[in-house]
């Protein structure tokens, strides 16, 4: 092979070389398109949220109009009655009963967690599923809690009631009507707080279950829990009617 042609074989590799190693480059236009995305999309988060606190905003003082037009019809109604005392306190004590009220008083606060991070890390992979808190494992807990005689129940400040949701939500635990949450949770009842905290010493407490596999489950007794009223959705009855005597 003549010297030219080593030098003709040179240079093409010489190029080859060149285009290639451009080609494994990354293409620093696709990863400034890619980073003015993600924050193009953090922008319409931000925006998202700022729209869905300002119309929180107008329905919490939209509440708080209707709110004070049906007490003003009440102590009309009441002031027209000789027994208008009686039927006040039958209001509050039916208020109280639909969780429509703040209220207060002793308990327990229950702090409900996934298992630590690291101790996750040098575990089974097989198992992880096994060391986070699931919805059901939130449902067992206000379960017992109300079986144990809880008068009142939240969950990081969201008031339980009867027709109140926890279902998985993907990586959160949908609470209430539209609150999703992460852990930690905190449940707070007002109740007796030995009855309270003696129901997860129970032998079938689920308590035993979530502590063998490492979660946190803490329990400590309150002298006053506050606990808020329930306010997102409707507690109207559509299909249920009121079967009325003779």
């Amino acid at each position: 092979m003549r010297k030219r042609d080593y030098l003709m074989i040179t240079v093409v590799f010489i190029f080859l070389g060149f285009f290639t190693a451009l080609a494994v480059q990354p293409d620093k236009g696709s990863t400034q398109l890619e980073s003015l995305g993600n924050v193009l999309t953090f922008d319409k988060l931000l925006e998202d949220r700022d729209e869905e606190l300002s119309i929180n905003e107008i329905l919490s003082k939209d509440l708080t109009n209707r709110e004070e037009h049906i007490k003003r019809l009440e102590r009309h109604v009441i002031g027209l009655k000789d027994n208008g005392e009686d039927i006040r306190e039958e209001l509050e004590k039916h208020r109280m009963l639909a969780g429509l009220l703040d209220v207060e008083g002793p308990g327990v606060v229950v702090i409900l967690n996934d298992r630590k991070r690291d101790d996750i890390q040098n575990s089974d992979s097989a198992l992880i599923n096994q060391f986070i808190v699931h919805d059901s494992d939130l449902l067992n807990v206000v379960n017992e809690l109300r079986a144990a005689g809880a008068e009142a129940i939240s969950i990081n400040n969201v008031r339980i009631i009867e027709t109140s949701r926890i279902s998985c939500g993907g990586p959160t635990i949908n609470v209430g009507k539209e609150q999703r949450f992460v852990p930690p949770f905190q449940i707070e009842a007002i109740g007796d707080p030995e009855a309270l905290a003696n129901c997860f010493k129970k032998e079938d407490s689920i308590y035993h279950i979530l502590d063998a596999w490492g979660l946190e489950f803490s329990v400590k007794k309150a002298e006053n829990i506050y606990i808020p009223r329930y306010i997102y959705g409707a507690l109207d009855y559509k299909y249920a009617n009121i079967i009325r005597g003779d």
